[in-house]
C-alpha cells in the first residue's frame, strides 16, 4: 500500500452501529495504512450526538466534526474530504464492518491501476453486489474464502469493473477527487451520490471496480430505515437518477450483467474443494424469531465471540420457514445454518464443531447425543426455567436434560439455584447477559404535557407473561389518565382497552426491531412488568438503561438485578393487578422517589453492557475448550451409539417409503417417523437411564 487513506464517516442518528464500526475499524486496520478517521455528525437529534460523543471518545484516533456544510450523506462526505489531505478515502457507513486487509486490498488495487479512481468490496448487502453469506459461514470467513479463491488469479480477474459502485465502504483516489469533484448537491438527504459520481468520473477517465477477493459485512440502511420520507426520498432519487444516466446506465448494466463480479464470486466459491466446518462452538436453536429475547441473546453472543476471535455459530434444529429469516431484523454475523430434523444433525458430516451447545430442553437431548458420537464438549444455556414453560407440561422432560451436559451456564443466580435443586450434571456457572447500551440508552424528554408520568409495558404471546394482569392494570389506572401517558408494545391479538384511547396510549404491535423497542422505552418514566416466572428478565433491564424504572413482579431472575426501593419496586403479590397499581400510585405521589429509583436503576443497567458480558461468555468457553472432553460410561456409550443406529435405519427406510405412493406404505413411512420423534423425546429409557448411573442419581 501506497500512502495511507483517511477515513470518512458520515452518522446520523443510529450511533450504535457507529460504536462497533469504530472497534471493527481499528480492530482491523493497521497503523502503516490508516489516516485519520473522521466521524462527521449529519444534524443528529441531540441524544443521538450526545452519544456519538461517548463513542468517539472511546477512540482517541477518532476527529468527530459537525456538517456545517451542505446537510445529507453527500454533504457530510464533501465536508469530511476538506479536512482531510491523504492520498486514497474510504467513505464508510456506520453499519459496515471491513475486516483485516480490506483497507489494504482496495488501495493496492488502485495503486496497481491508475485508472481505477473507485473501488469498492462485495458484502452480504450492496445493490447490485451482493454475495450473500454461506450458511454457517462469517462475514469475515467469507473474504477469506474469498482471498484464497482469486489468489492464483491474475489482476484483471480479481478486480473488476461494477456497473455501480457501493458507497457503503468505497474508496476514491484522490487524483479522481480532484478531478472529478466533490459529491454533488443535487440529491439530498441520500440515495445515489455514489453512483451519479461513477458516472461522472467515467466521463474524467476513471474505473470504478468491486474488488472479488474482498468483503465486509453491510447491515443496510443503519440509518436511513429510521427516516420516515425514506422509500418516497429512493423512489425519487432514482427517478432522478435514471432521467440524467439512464442510456450510459443501461448500457454499463447490460456489461455488468455479462460479467458480473457478484457471480463471478459466487462461482469461485461454489468451485472450491468442499471443506467441513470448523466451529469452536455451535450453538442448537429451536427456531429464529424476531420477538424471542432468548434467541436474540444466543445471536448477540454469536456476534460476539466471533468478532473477539472464537468461531461461534448457530443452527435451528426443527422445522424452520424461510420468512421467519427475512423477518429477523438484527444483525447476524454469519450465515444460520439449519438441520430440519435430530436425524439430519446426527448423520451430517459437513460441521465439526469442538462443543456444542443446547439452548432449549428440546434441543438438549440431541446436543447430547450429537456431543457424545463425536466425543465433544456438550454445553446447555438455560436462559429460562424451563420446567415451567407451558404451565409446567413438559417438567419432566426439562429435569431428564440437565444431566446431558459437560457444563451447564445459566443467566441469573435463582436460575442457578432452581437448576441445582434438580441435580444438574455440573454445578451451573452463572453468567448474566448483557445489553448494547449505545442502543438502550436514556434521551431528553420533551413534553407537552411534562407533568404526566409515561408507563411502559409489553403484552407479549406467551400465556406466562401476566398480560391479563396488566390489563386489569390498565383498568385500575383508567382513573389516574390526567397524570399517565401509556405506551404499550403488545403482540397482535391484544386490543387498546376502552378505558384508554389514541390520545393518552401509545399502542405498537410486536415483533418490532431492537432500536424502535428502545427508542419506546427512552419515552418512559416507568415500566411495569407482571411476568409470572423469569430467567433473567431483559426487558425490564433494557427499560432501566433507558432511564425509567421499574415495577415488577417478584419472578425469580429479575432479583438479579432489581432492588426493591432502590432501583426499582418488586410486586410479592404476582397475580394482583391491584397491588402493581398500588405500586405505581406510590410514584405518582412521590415524584423525589421516582427520580431517585430512576438514577439507580440507571446506575445498575450500566454494569450490564453486552461488551463486558460477553466478554465472560468467551472466557467461559475459551476455559471450556482447553479442558478434557468428559469420558462417558460405556453403557452410556453404547446407548448413544444403539439410539444412533437405529435413528440412522429408521431414516434411511422412511426415506426410501416417502419415495412410494401406495398410501399404506406411506402410513406406515407415517408411523416409523412417530416412533423416531418418540425415540427423540423418550431418552430418558435409552440415555438417561446410564446417565444417572454414571452421575449418581436414583
Amino acid at each position: 500500500m501506497t500512502g495511507k487513506c483517511d477515513v470518512i464517516i458520515p452518522s446520523k442518528n443510529a450511533p450504535w452501529w457507529l460504536a462497533l464500526c469504530l472497534t471493527e475499524l481499528f480492530r482491523n486496520a493497521d497503523a502503516s495504512e490508516l489516516g485519520r478517521v473522521l466521524v462527521i455528525d449529519d444534524s443528529s437529534t441531540a441524544d443521538a450526538f450526545a452519544t456519538i460523543q461517548r463513542i468517539c471518545a472511546r477512540h482517541p484516533g477518532v476527529t468527530l466534526l459537525q456538517n456545517t456544510g451542505r446537510p445529507g450523506f453527500g454533504g457530510a462526505c464533501n465536508f469530511g474530504v476538506r479536512n482531510s489531505s491523504a492520498p486514497y478515502l474510504l467513505f464508510l457507513n456506520t453499519d459496515c464492518l471491513i475486516v483485516r486487509g480490506t483497507l489494504r486490498k482496495l488501495a493496492a488495487a488502485c495503486a496497481a491501476d491508475a485508472s481505477i479512481g473507485l473501488a469498492c468490496p462485495l458484502s452480504n448487502n450492496s445493490p447490485c453486489l451482493t454475495l450473500p453469506l454461506l450458511p454457517g459461514r462469517s462475514y469475515m470467513e467469507m473474504d477469506a474464502l474469498l482471498e484464497n479463491a482469486a489468489q492464483k488469479l491474475p489482476a484483471r480477474d480479481v478486480v473488476l469493473d461494477a456497473c455501480t459502485v457501493v458507497g457503503n465502504c468505497l474508496l476514491i483516489t484522490r487524483a479522481c477527487w480532484e478531478k472529478t469533484g466533490e459529491f454533488s448537491e443535487e440529491w439530498g438527504l441520500g440515495y445515489g451520490e455514489e453512483s451519479d459520481y461513477q458516472m461522472r468520473a467515467i466521463a474524467q477517465g476513471f474505473r470504478g471496480v468491486a474488488l472479488t477477493n474482498a468483503y465486509v459485512f453491510h447491515f443496510g440502511n443503519g440509518s436511513f430505515r429510521y427516516e420516515p420520507s425514506a422509500n418516497t426520498l429512493r423512489s425519487k432519487n432514482h427517478a432522478q437518477f435514471m432521467a440524467k444516466w439512464g442510456d450510459k446506465y443501461k448500457s454499463l448494466l447490460a456489461q455488468q450483467e455479462r460479467h458480473d463480479p457478484a457471480q463471478i464470486a459466487a462461482g469461485r466459491l461454489a468451485a472450491l474443494p468442499a471443506a467441513t466446518l470448523t466451529p469452536q462452538v455451535l450453538f442448537l436453536l429451536p427456531s429464529l424469531m424476531q420477538g424471542v429475547g432468548g434467541v436474540h441473546a444466543v445471536v448477540d453472543i454469536c456476534n460476539h465471540l466471533l468478532r473477539e476471535g472464537l468461531d461461534a455459530k448457530f443452527a435451528v434444529l426443527g422445522h424452520f420457514d424461510p420468512e421467519q429469516l427475512k423477518g429477523y431484523q438484527e444483525p447476524m454475523f454469519a450465515g444460520m445454518l439449519h438441520f430440519p430434523d435430530e436425524t439430519a444433525l446426527l448423520k451430517q458430516t459437513a460441521i465439526a464443531p469442538r462443543c456444542v451447545v443446547g439452548t432449549y430442553f428440546a434441543t438438549m437431548p440431541s446436543c447430547f447425543l450429537y456431543a457424545a458420537l463425536r466425543h465433544i464438549h456438550a454445553a446447555y444455556f438455560v436462559q429460562g426455567y424451563e420446567c415451567l414453560f407451558a404451565n409446567g407440561a413438559h417438567y419432566n422432560k426439562v429435569i431428564d436434560t440437565y444431566p446431558m451436559t459437560d457444563r451447564l451456564f445459566v443467566t441469573s443466580e435463582w436460575l442457578k439455584e432452581r437448576v441445582a435443586s434438580h441435580g444438574a450434571s455440573t454445578p451451573p456457572t452463572m453468567l448474566p447477559i448483557g445489553i448494547d447500551l449505545d442502543l438502550f440508552t436514556p434521551k431528553n424528554r420533551t413534553s407537552s404535557t411534562p407533568q404526566k408520568i409515561r408507563l411502559g409495558m409489553v403484552l407479549r404471546n406467551a400465556d406466562d407473561k401476566g398480560q391479563w394482569i396488566l390489563l386489569d392494570l390498565l383498568h385500575e389506572l383508567a382513573a389516574h389518565s390526567n397524570e399517565l401517558e401509556l405506551t404499550v408494545l403488545a403482540a397482535s391479538q391484544y386490543a387498546m382497552p376502552r378505558e384508554w384511547n389514541a390520545t393518552n396510549c401509545r399502542w405498537l404491535v410486536l415483533p418490532l426491531e431492537r432500536a424502535a423497542v428502545a427508542n419506546q422505552l427512552a419515552a418512559c418514566d416507568i415500566l411495569v412488568d407482571a411476568s409470572l416466572h423469569e430467567g433473567f428478565g431483559l426487558i425490564p433491564l433494557e427499560a432501566m438503561a433507558c432511564g425509567a424504572t421499574v415495577v415488577v413482579s417478584d419472578s425469580g431472575g429479575i432479583n438479579q438485578y432489581v432492588r426493591h426501593g432502590i432501583n426499582g419496586l418488586i410486586v410479592p403479590e404476582i397475580n394482583r393487578p391491584e397491588k402493581y397499581a398500588a405500586a405505581i400510585r406510590s410514584l405518582l405521589s412521590d415524584k423525589a422517589l421516582l427520580e431517585k429509583l430512576k438514577s439507580n436503576a440507571l446506575k445498575t443497567a450500566a454494569a450490564y453492557d453486552a461488551t463486558t458480558r460477553y466478554s465472560a461468555y468467551a472466557a467461559f468457553f475459551r476455559e471450556l475448550l482447553s479442558s478434557p472432553v468428559q469420558e462417558r460410561d460405556p453403557a452410556c456409550q453404547a446407548a448413544v451409539k444403539m439410539y444412533y443406529e437405529k435413528v440412522a435405519i429408521l431414516s434411511d427406510a422412511r426415506n426410501e417409503l416417502l419415495r412410494a405412493k401406495d398410501r399404506q406404505i406411506q402410513g406406515l413411512s407415517i408411523e416409523r417417523e412417530k416412533i423416531i420423534h418418540g425415540l427423540s423425546f423418550r431418552i430418558g429409557r435409552i440415555v438417561t437411564a446410564p446417565l444417572r448411573l454414571l452421575f449418581g442419581k436414583p
